[in-house]
């Protein structure tokens, strides 16, 4: 319902429900425009418009295109001239578009469409935010206790340009659909509004601009969708918005894509985790299970943060170009890849290129700018880097020379571009920049360019999945320790800081919009293997992220064999199931437990910190999983019984199930057989080591299509890996 005064919605419905999601527009503003320098009218807004006023309001209704056109029309030369056109584009949904003139003398910099939606606190069921990989879902808490949070897209902290919230059991949703070449970056969230109506907060979305004085501009359409639930409207969006049309990973990577799902990143940091020269370390990749995906880190001068964008030739201590690349080709020799860390967007003042610019130029003529036009510097502990700008030319060439470098110097399959995907976007008013707010732009074009290196980067967003290959981070990111039964979600995480322990939860936007157009993994960074943690595993499989090891050398006392065994098998299991397969389905089934369908296989996540979730024949362990595929040849989880908590893996390989239990203590083992055995089968049970020899073997009866025996890790002097179950013949 819109206000005949000014144009500013008054009350937004959801009529299938019978209930409103949103109190309408804060003071009456259906758009608002904001100038670049503050004074009595550096504001523009519908609301200051009216239908008898000299600034003046009016409307017309186009029956037969079902379009409403709003015009305000200003009097004097400070505010800005606008037309909302409002097309009802489909049962559940409408667009709207604003066309603005800039009549001021200054830029409008903060274009507000629509302006500023107002929320009952106490009627916000839960809120979606297209944030810290793979998304987030607000409690009723974040509200009620006065909660804000903001930030602009692209970047990991808002990497879609989409809101939705469900309130009252109604459902909202908005959205641009901008299927240009051309990115529109757009602040979006949820914003407090205590101190001015209190119980009350409002929806954020603002457009960031630079139009000059006498400039028009005009917005993206922003889709309104009313009484669709979440999950339609985050694939609504991923359609309006030209995402389904993206390539899946698969087309992209072609023969290499079968293989790369088999492989975990491993991270290699040379000052943590090698600690010895490329030559030295080949002989550390016998520890790693073919194909792994190496992912060295640090080895340029001085190490991480440093030297950027000189990262070839590597620190001496670790050898010379041709012994990096020695250790390229020796890992390809033995199946493995290999992806360099690198780090386009930002450089070091001291590194040799900065050190040496041509002709004269400085620091500043490459650097991004701020609004009072100044180089920026930003610091991570007790380094320095700048960003630059990436329109500028030196800059363009320099980068294309470092790429070059991973295709000749040091040949290798994949090449990771640090924060293109994290980094937030910035204001640039270096001269090279078409605009003041062309910096994402500028590197979503970087990355178009260089797609055939087949690239990953840190977190990531809608855009760079058309091109990319994997994105690495999540909410869990910076995590200081894991204890389910203390917090959920770990401690001190992305998360927890930005939204608050106890007032959030993961949700797969993302993977719900691109899963099968890249991988997703864990921070790359992380020091920590994804296999070690309960729930960082249950996170993975529940999101459908692939697993993450460290170096194998240099972790005394901090890698246990059986957590990376663990790992590797749900990689080779589970992930090669999920990998770039669309999300059909995410679900919460009760409160505490989630499912997750990609494709033949589902997962059920218990995220509860105490309680078991009843499954089958098992209990998921609080804060594990259970995930199987239709065809019944695969089941792994974690499952808890009175002997304690047994991570197992169930195959099915033609005539034989294989039981795998890498973690836990011996068990009474409950295994349902296949439909196509007899339910009261005899059956062989075999113990095998790890070289494949039979330990010992059991004639074991089938009840009821459930086969039960104690699987016992240690039989005399030997050690078993797995329990083989056949046929008796």
């Amino acid at each position: 319902m819109l206000s005949d005064r000014h144009g500013g919605i008054v009350d937004l419905r959801d009529r299938g429900a019978g209930v409103s999601v949103s109190r309408g527009s804060r003071n009456g503003c259906l758009w608002g425009a904001s100038q670049s320098l503050p004074g009595p009218r550096d504001y523009s807004g519908g609301c200051l418009f009216t239908a008898s006023g000299a600034d003046r309001f009016s409307y017309s209704w186009n029956r037969e295109a079902a379009e409403l056109t709003l015009r305000y029309t200003p009097a004097n030369t400070t505010l800005a001239a606008a037309v909302v056109t409002i097309s009802i584009a489909g049962p559940s949904y409408f667009d709207m578009r604003l066309e603005l003139v800039n009549r001021s003398s200054t830029p409008i910099v903060r274009v507000l469409f629509p302006s500023d939606l107002i929320l009952a606190d106490a009627e916000v069921d839960w809120a979606y935010l297209p944030s810290l990989l793979p998304g987030v879902r607000l409690r009723p808490s974040f509200f009620l206790t006065n909660r804000s949070f903001t930030a602009t897209y692209p970047g990991a902290r808002a990497f879609a340009d989409f809101l939705a919230w469900d309130a009252s059991r109604g459902h909202a949703a908005f959205y641009s659909v901008n299927t240009s070449t051309r990115l529109v970056p757009a602040m979006i969230g949820f914003q407090d509004d205590e101190e001015r109506v209190r119980g009350a907060s409002y929806v954020v979305h603002t457009y960031q601009t630079a139009i000059p004085p006498g400039g028009a501009w005009t917005s993206p359409a922003v889709r309104v969708r009313v009484g669709s639930p979440v999950n339609d409207s985050i694939l609504a969006y991923r359609n309006d918005n030209g995402i389904a049309r993206f390539p899946r990973i698969e087309e992209k990577l072609g023969p290499l894509f079968d293989y790369l799902l088999r492989a975990p990143l491993v991270k290699a940091d040379f000052h943590v985790e090698v600690r010895k020269p490329f030559r030295a370390a080949i002989a550390d990749m016998d520890f790693l299970s073919p194909p792994a995906l190496i992912h060295p880190v640090a080895f340029q001068p001085r190490g991480h943060d440093e030297f950027y964008p000189d990262f070839l030739p590597p620190d001496a201590r670790w050898g010379d170009t041709t012994d990096f690349r020695a250790f390229a080709e020796a890992a390809r020799g033995r199946g493995h890849f290999v992806m360099p860390y690198t780090n386009p967007t930002a450089w070091s003042p001291d590194s040799p290129t900065v050190w040496r610019l041509p002709g004269g130029m400085s620091l500043r003529e490459i650097a991004v700018r701020d609004p009072a036009n100044e180089p920026v510097f930003e610091y991570y502990g007790a380094n320095t880097l700048f960003p630059v700008s990436p329109f500028h030319p030196f800059v363009q060439s320099r980068l294309r020379a470092m790429m070059r470098q991973w295709t000749t110097d040091v040949p290798v399959s994949f090449v990771f571009l640090d924060q293109i995907g994290s980094r937030n976007w910035l204001i640039d008013r270096n001269s090279a920049s078409p605009d003041p707010t062309s910096y994402s732009q500028g590197w979503l074009n970087f990355w178009r360019e260089h797609r055939a290196q087949y690239l990953m980067t840190e977190d990531g967003w809608d855009r760079l999945a058309e091109d990319g290959i994997g994105f690495c981070g999540t909410a869990l990111t910076g995590t200081s320790s894991f204890n389910q039964a203390r917090q959920r979600y770990g401690e001190d995480g992305n998360g927890h800081v930005a939204f608050g322990a106890g007032h959030w939860d993961p949700y797969p936007i993302l993977p719900l919009l691109a899963h099968d157009k890249v991988l997703f993994y864990q921070h790359d960074l992380e020091g920590h293997l994804s296999s070690e943690s309960l729930e960082v595993m249950t996170w993975n499989a529940a999101f459908g992220n692939m697993v993450s090891h460290l170096w194998p050398a240099g972790n005394e006392g901090r890698a246990r064999p059986s957590h990376i065994e663990w790992g590797t098998l749900l990689q080779r299991s589970i992930a090669v199931k999920y990998g770039g397969v669309k999300l059909d389905e995410f679900a919460y089934v009760s409160p505490d437990v989630t499912r997750s369908r990609f494709g033949s296989l589902t997962v059920l996540a218990n995220w509860s910190e105490r309680t078991p979730y009843p499954f089958e024949l098992y209990r998921i362990t609080p804060g594990g999983f259970a995930a199987w595929d239709a065809a019944g040849t695969v089941l792994a989880g974690n499952f808890t019984t009175a002997r304690g908590d047994h991570w197992v893996l169930i195959e099915r390989d033609g005539d034989a199930i294989s039981v795998r239990q890498p973690v836990g203590p011996d068990w009474d083992a409950a295994i349902r057989l296949p439909n196509d055995w007899p339910a009261q089968a005899e059956l062989q049970v075999a113990a095998l080591d790890a070289a494949g020899r039979r330990i010992s073997v059991a004639t074991v009866r089938a009840e009821a299509g459930v086969v039960r025996f104690l699987w016992r890790r240690v039989l005399g002097l030997a050690t078993a890996q797995r329990y083989v179950i056949t046929l008796s013949r």
